[in-house]
């Protein structure tokens, strides 16, 4: 199945009264108390550093009787972000636009899909029960992971342990180096970052997308950033 670009369901649809009650009436309170921002069914967690993490939760089928739906989460960057603004003018940011990001996977006793953990279903019976009881494993289990990542030496931790390491970020594969150098490009020592974009130019080929060199592309940006960086120091 795939989702909608957004959370958000139109009025009438069939199951759109059932997502919105357990949006408003257990997830979303969940989610502002630990601090995140945002309306509807996208919010956005931020700190005083280069990382964020934003989380949408986007209604995947259903009826008013049942419905699914998928929680996708990722971990954001202010050089991402400025790249992907300049890259795509007008464009909304999304979970696909991050530095990393997955769909959060139920837990056992949360689990009625089981060829799929990450596709979450309940019947409108069972809301406030089901609701309740996704609401607690937020709350315990997976907000203070979130919380976590706005210290970027955390998501740098957890880079290496990525099985696929071309998962997809900014909309297309991505290599731990180049991560790193989004997460930290304005803040790291310059020689680190310095060695890091050599890394990059020396590990990586160029990747082509409708003709364009997107890999290439990002790089020379971000050597264009640092360059800009360290001009600004030297003064």
């Amino acid at each position: 199945m795939s989702e909608p670009e957004t959370g958000e369901v139109k009025s009438g649809a069939p199951g759109a009264a059932l997502f919105q009650s357990l949006l408003k009436n257990y997830l979303r309170p969940v989610l502002r108390e630990a601090g995140f921002k945002g309306s509807g069914a996208t919010l956005r967690l931020t700190g005083s550093g280069p990382t964020s993490v934003m989380v949408r939760i986007s209604r995947l089928s259903g009826t008013d009787a049942e419905i699914s739906f998928v929680i996708r989460w990722a971990v954001m960057s202010v050089a991402a972000s400025e790249y992907w603004h300049q890259w795509c003018p007008g464009a909304k940011e999304d979970t696909r636009t991050g530095v990393y990001g997955e769909r959060l996977e139920a837990p056992e006793g949360l689990r009625n899909v089981q060829f799929d953990p990450s596709e979450w279903l309940f019947k409108a019976e069972d809301l406030d029960s089901y609701g309740q009881a996704v609401a607690r494993h937020l709350k315990e289990q997976v907000v203070p992971f979130w919380v976590s990542l706005l210290d970027p030496a955390r998501v740098v931790e957890m880079l290496p342990a990525i099985p696929d390491p071309r998962r997809e970020a900014l909309g297309q594969g991505m290599r731990p180096v180049m991560k790193w150098l989004l997460i930290y490009i304005d803040t790291a020592d310059v020689d680190e970052v310095r060695a890091k974009l050599d890394e990059a130019d020396a590990l990586l080929g160029d990747v082509y997308v409708n003709g364009q060199n997107v890999d290439g592309r990002l790089r020379a940006w971000l050597r264009n950033r640092f360059e800009q960086r360290t001009a600004n120091i030297a003064r």
